[in-house]
């Protein structure tokens, strides 16, 4: 009885923790996309580890792929998927932030959420490990109802359509 009390709370608490990782990447990707994509070139100019002749691309796709992946996560679609592919963004996230402190590079904030959210790079290495640890958990949990993968799954089949006569 206590076990099973155990992996409900687990299953909850990795439920919210799925939603609010989620909401993170959605937003984190709305922000970067809802300004012109030189605000955020910048940004990933200043960690001096991207060549310059590949930021705008990487400015324009990113974004994409937290806001997508981001909503993967939120609505619980394609979620062990999702899990896999922003753990591996964030994985990407930690080693900038590291290796920019480590060099001292003078970044002042991150430059995750755009301008709307500051977070130095200590605190947005400190958030990435917390949602990375969080996020290879989710992805070994599996299912995690509610999500449009519990409910793709037990809805079953979709009935065929009527043949026309």
């Amino acid at each position: 009885m206590i076990s099973e009390r155990k992996d409900k709370i687990k299953r909850v608490a990795l439920t919210a923790a799925r939603i609010v990782i989620g909401v993170i990447f959605v937003y984190s990707g709305w922000s970067k996309l809802s300004r012109p994509s030189a605000y955020f070139q910048l940004a990933i100019n200043l960690y001096e580890i991207v060549p310059t002749a590949l930021t705008p691309m990487l400015a324009k796709t990113l974004p994409w792929f937290e806001l997508v992946f981001g909503s993967f996560l939120l609505t619980g679609y394609w979620t062990k998927r999702a899990a896999a592919v922003l753990s591996v963004l964030t994985g990407c996230f930690q080693f900038l932030f590291v290796q920019a402190m480590i060099r001292n590079l003078p970044i002042v904030h991150c430059g995750c959420f755009g301008e709307r959210i500051s977070l130095t790079l200590l605190q947005s290495f400190t958030l990435d490990t917390v949602m990375l640890l969080t996020l290879l958990q989710i992805e070994a949990a599996g299912l995690l109802p509610p999500s449009l993968d519990a409910w793709l799954l037990t809805s079953g089949p979709l009935p065929a359509a009527a043949d026309p006569i």
